[in-house]
């Protein structure tokens, strides 16, 4: 990322669902011997050289306390506890937002993965424009994460209906599409099958 701007780029890691269909927290799943899914996907954003990074958690998971205890040093990092998962995806999205509005943009990233590099997060980023967000598409089908600008946040913020989707919010705003050449844009780690397509083996 180019810091000689005086955009201030952030983050929101969507983090606090049930992650019924694994059967297990996606954030806590392992990405390698020494790394879970959700340090990989702070890290990323830390080495991206984002100013603020949020991520939404259910405290009633016990395995937050050591994560939350190994990044407490990290002014940059923020958790922001979402206290009714049950209201779904777009009510965690709102709540994260609220703690981001100093941002002029913010990648939105799903916990299910893991896997994006920073050359794609840069050319997401190459795109960018205050009043629009931004979709990476690998062969014409839309991924994540995407960017938004800070007109886009507000709009989300002030939209009360909590039963609305993401994609039918933006629909009324300007989308700008940035075709990448990596189908890690497309992945959703859901499953323990998909768990086991990606990383050879189940999850145990």
């Amino acid at each position: 990322m180019n810091n000689k701007n005086s955009n201030i780029v952030g983050a929101l890691i969507l983090a606090s669902g049930n992650s019924e269909r694994m059967g297990y927290h996606k954030p806590f799943l392992q990405f390698d011997d020494n790394t879970l899914f959700i340090e990989k996907i702070i890290n990323s954003y830390l080495e991206f050289g984002c100013s603020k990074i949020g991520i939404t958690i259910n405290e009633k998971v016990n395995d937050w306390k050591a994560i939350i205890q190994k990044y407490k040093k990290n002014e940059n990092i923020i958790f922001i506890s979402n206290l009714n998962p049950e209201f779904e995806r777009f009510y965690s999205i709102k709540i994260g937002l609220l703690e981001m509005s100093n941002v002029n943009f913010c990648f939105l990233h799903n916990t299910d993965n893991p896997l994006i590099p920073k050359t794609i997060m840069s050319s997401i980023y190459s795109r960018r424009k205050r009043n629009a967000y931004v979709v990476p598409n690998y062969l014409n089908k839309g991924g994540h994460p995407i960017l938004l600008g800070d007109d886009i946040i507000n709009y989300i913020l002030s939209i009360d209906n909590l039963n609305i989707n993401l994609k039918d919010a933006l629909s009324v705003c300007q989308r700008i599409d940035c075709n990448v050449n990596d189908a890690s844009v497309l992945i959703n780690i859901n499953t323990p099958e998909d768990y086991k397509n990606y990383f050879g083996k189940l999850y145990d």
